[in-house]
This record gives structure tokens, C-alpha cells and sequence, in this order.
């Protein structure tokens, strides 16, 4: 579980929503609605309701840096970092609340 959420989730997740998904909207759509629209899918699709503004912010941070790089790999880096960052808080918040 922690392999999959660590280094499988932000790499399938980076390739669907912003190397599959965006590339077709944005032609379709324009840049700036095209990031809101997958930002804003990407956000919804994730759980908890009270997460969703922080992961649209992430989300746009993720569409931005592909837009400037056109490259996958920074994306899946800053994803990753995120997740690590999550559980490590998460880890905390634990061990010092009990």
C-alpha cells in the first residue's frame, strides 16, 4: 500500500491527468479553463471534502509546471514529494495526539 501511494499513484496520476487529459483540453478549451477543468477534476476525484481547495491548489502547481517543462517527470517528482510530505504529517499528528 505505502509502495503504491508513495511512487504508482503520483506516476499514474501525472501521466492520466496531466500528459493524457490536459494536452486534448487545452486545444479544446484554452489553457487557463483546460488547468481549472483537470485541477478541479483532480481535486473532486481525491477524498475528503475538507482536502479538496488544498488539492486543486496542488493540482493547478502540477498543471503550471507541466505547461512551462512539457515534461511528465518534474510533475511526478513534486506529486511524490507531496504524498511524502502527507504521510509524514500524518505519522506526526499520530505519534503526538494519540
Amino acid at each position: 500500500l505505502c509502495f503504491f501511494f508513495f511512487f504508482l499513484a503520483p506516476l499514474i496520476e501525472e501521466i492520466f491527468f496531466r500528459a493524457f487529459l490536459y494536452p486534448p483540453l487545452r486545444q479544446k478549451m484554452g489553457k487557463g479553463l483546460a488547468m481549472m477543468a483537470v485541477s478541479l477534476l483532480f481535486a473532486f476525484l481525491h477524498p475528503g471534502f475538507y482536502s479538496i481547495l488544498p488539492i486543486f491548489v496542488l493540482a493547478m502547481a502540477l498543471v503550471i509546471l507541466f505547461e512551462k517543462t512539457q515534461n511528465i517527470w518534474p510533475c511526478v517528482f513534486l506529486h511524490f514529494l507531496n504524498n511524502s510530505l502527507t504521510m509524514v504529517k500524518v505519522i506526526l499528528l499520530r505519534e503526538f495526539l494519540g
